[in-house]
């Protein structure tokens, strides 16, 4: 749902990193698997590439990029850093605490929706000012612009309506195979706790983060910032894939780690090929609003 509140939970629980020889292992030891996958991927790529041909353009739109990987890891470091401020902040008045007083490995649902609401345009209006302040960057080169605006949100929501059965496969497919080589498959730290809202104050607050907040700050530092950044020192494919394996990281879940990599791409290229923020962040947010509705029937 939201990688920052992955983060933070995953930071004040002492969370250890996975160990990801297994996947490897049981690639090796269960060969029907890779089949599987490769089957999959297979049939993924030729929908996806139907996909694109009917919903965006033959010839990418994308501004050329004027900003390198160092100041984009210089944006996404600013963006957690100001997401664990806000954090802090929230819990302290949340617990009427003093700096030295408040308790942050006391995970709280709203602690973490509010933070990521009330930094989102934070991280979103910083960034774009240091990079205007420091390579001269307009709205524009990140693909901000109302020009096509409709027209790009819509084929973001219509890319993500044709590409929901695959996601299920995928994801179905994908759990089949941790539990086979015995790899933890519990939820994300932040789907756990969505499932503990109850009222309906919690559910507006946690739908604003995840439908609005979430994909907007998201899609601006990863594909606005990080893929631009990539993109200028090592080329666009290289950064499609690249970009991609740090969203997944970030979110903290290696039963998640594969889906969230498939999106992450098909985001990136989506971005690539229109040239507009919007589209991602159409499909982002649709992305959300699926698995939400899963969580909060479930």
């Amino acid at each position: 749902m939201d990688s920052l509140s992955d983060f933070i939970q995953w930071i004040f629980s002492g969370g250890e990193l996975p160990d990801l020889s297994g996947l490897l292992r049981g690639f090796i030891d269960h060969p029907v698997y890779a089949a599987y996958f490769a089957a999959i991927a297979g049939i993924g790529i030729v929908l996806v590439w139907g996909a694109f041909r009917l919903a965006f353009p033959r010839v990418s739109r994308i501004a050329p990029p004027k900003w390198n990987i160092w100041l984009a890891l210089v944006v996404i470091f600013g963006a957690f850093a100001v997401q664990l401020v806000v954090y802090s902040a929230v819990v302290m008045i949340h617990q009427s605490a003093s700096p030295g007083e408040a308790d942050l490995t006391k995970i709280d649902l709203l602690d973490s929706a509010l933070a990521v609401i009330i930094s989102s345009p934070i991280i979103c209006v910083g960034g774009y000012f240091l990079l205007r302040t420091i390579v001269r960057a307009r709205a524009a080169d990140i693909g901000i612009s109302p020009r096509g605006a409709p027209a790009n949100f819509g084929r973001g929501l219509l890319l993500v309506t044709m590409m929901a059965p695959l996601f299920l496969v995928l994801a179905a497919l994908n759990s089949m195979y941790l539990q086979t080589v015995h790899v933890d498959t519990s939820e994300q730290a932040v789907v756990q706790t969505l499932r503990e809202a109850k009222t309906p104050l919690e559910m507006v607050i946690i739908s604003l983060m995840a439908l609005v907040a979430a994909p907007v700050w998201e899609e601006f530092v990863f594909r606005g910032v990080l893929f631009n950044g990539l993109r200028k020192s090592i080329g666009a494919d290289e950064a499609i894939l690249i970009s991609a394996a740090f969203f997944a990281a970030i979110h903290g879940s290696v039963a998640a780690f594969a889906p969230i990599f498939f999106l992450a791409a098909l985001l990136a290229y989506a971005y690539q090929r229109t040239g507009s923020l919007l589209t991602p962040i159409a499909m982002h947010c649709l992305f959300n609003a699926l698995n939400l509705f899963q969580i909060f029937n479930s």
